[in-house]
């Protein structure tokens, strides 16, 4: 049996693959196969050994395929009506965003929000092809669209999203003054415990810049 590696995470080679995968599916065209059956989350390493993409993996799959059929729309099926304004279980009064643009989506999803998994959006950014999320308990709801194009919309907030379970470190010393390498040192000392960096706030000649991470 073939052993496969469950890393849960692993990145993958975007162009390379919708190239392969666009390959594979014109041969399945051309043998006479119409429908493809396709096993998502799976993927291989450059040697062959077989892995996983992780969570939303299945949602990765399809905006890959999508990209490489050169689709007109590709369809994430999830439990609510779309995106949504702010996480339910928090607030109380909650509506689905009708339309979003890539980057709005990625930044409710990098802040938070659970319904879309960021790199899903690459390959369809990529192609230009709309992402549509909806809801399997819903099917008549319209969801919400996300695509390239602002919406029309007279609101001046799109949605809101939060983030749990966040730490604060603050490092700071006169040792520290003019001494090269701190950030790296603490950075990786983080990464090694598999902690991942939300912001960085640093202070330089008395002002303070911030960065997103």
């Amino acid at each position: 049996m073939r052993k496969i590696l469950k890393f849960g995470g692993s990145s993958v080679a975007d162009a390379q693959c919708i190239k392969q995968v666009s390959t594979i599916v014109q041969q399945q065209v051309h043998n006479g196969n119409e429908i493809t059956v396709v096993v998502s989350a799976l993927g291989a390493t450059d040697t062959g050994v077989t892995t996983t993409l992780g969570r939303s993996g299945s949602d990765y799959s399809a905006s890959i395929f999508g990209a490489a059929l050169n689709v007109d729309e590709i369809e994430i099926w999830t439990d609510v009506d779309g995106i949504l304004t702010a996480n339910p279980a928090l607030v109380d009064q909650v509506s689905s965003i009708q339309s979003l643009t890539y980057e709005e989506a990625m930044e409710l999803a990098h802040a938070g929000a659970k319904v879309i998994f960021p790199p899903t959006m690459i390959p369809a950014l990529y192609k230009q092809i709309p992402i549509i999320i909806k809801n399997t308990f819903n099917p008549e709801h319209p969801g919400t669209r996300i695509s390239g194009d602002y919406g029309k919309s007279d609101k001046l907030t799109v949605g809101l999203s939060s983030v749990s379970h966040v730490s604060l470190i603050r490092l700071q010393g006169a040792g520290m003054v003019g001494v090269r390498g701190i950030n790296a040192r603490l950075f990786s000392c983080l990464a090694q415990k598999g902690i991942s960096i939300t912001l960085v706030s640093q202070v330089i000649n008395d002002k303070v810049y911030s960065q997103g991470i």
